[in-house]
């Protein structure tokens, strides 16, 4: 019993070691970005001009499965303002990317992604909640720049190409309670993105 468990204990060190030599920076990254985006479309409503600038946060979460390849959870949450007073037009994204990264073993590592995922965009004026939803496809570019083992730099550029097949009205009644009103619709709308930030390797 006592040799079995020191060969598996060798065996785990062995992997140990040979995972560390093929990822020095660890297999997971956790990435926190600022975010600004341009949209097109997405909002069917007349009395409502959006600014077609937008600015909020990204969050990545990535794991490596090879050297050069790494899926990436990738989720988004920017405000547009608009003519209305006290609205505004929240965008919420989630994607799931696979990235291709280039160089392996170099500080300077630029990359390619490509995914899709869901959008969902967001406006409230007093008890009334105004929503679109519909799937997207998202390619990308962009880079990290490693700083030490577990740090980095991230800067990225993403196209979104989304389209809308949901339009929902909530009200809030008085008397505590709610109508829905949900209306199919088919609509095209993109959203270009420019993300700048940190990540954290382990």
């Amino acid at each position: 019993m006592k040799r079995l468990v020191t060969i598996l204990l060798l065996l785990l060190t062995a992997a140990s070691s040979l995972a560390a030599e093929r990822f020095p920076h660890g297999r997971w990254s956790v990435g926190l970005d600022a975010v600004g985006d341009i949209i097109n479309g997405g909002d069917d409503r007349s009395d409502l001009n959006v600014d077609d600038h937008g600015s909020g946060a990204a969050l990545r979460l990535g794991f490596l499965l090879g050297p050069t390849l790494q899926i990436m959870l990738h989720s988004t949450v920017t405000e547009h303002q608009t003519n209305l007073d006290d609205t505004a037009l929240r965008y919420e994204g989630a994607t799931f990317d696979i990235v291709y990264l280039f160089r392996p073993g170099h500080t300077f590592r630029p990359y390619l992604s490509g995914g899709g995922g869901g959008y969902m965009v967001t406006s409230q004026k007093d008890a009334l909640t105004f929503e679109s939803e519909g799937g997207a496809a998202v390619f990308g570019a962009g880079f990290h720049m490693n700083l030490n083992r577990h740090l980095g730099l991230h800067a990225q550029g993403r196209f979104v190409a989304i389209n809308w097949n949901m339009n929902r009205a909530t009200l809030q009644m008085d008397g505590g309670g709610t109508t829905v009103i949900e209306t199919p619709i088919e609509k095209s709308g993109t959203m270009t993105t420019l993300s700048a930030g940190g990540t954290f390797r382990f």
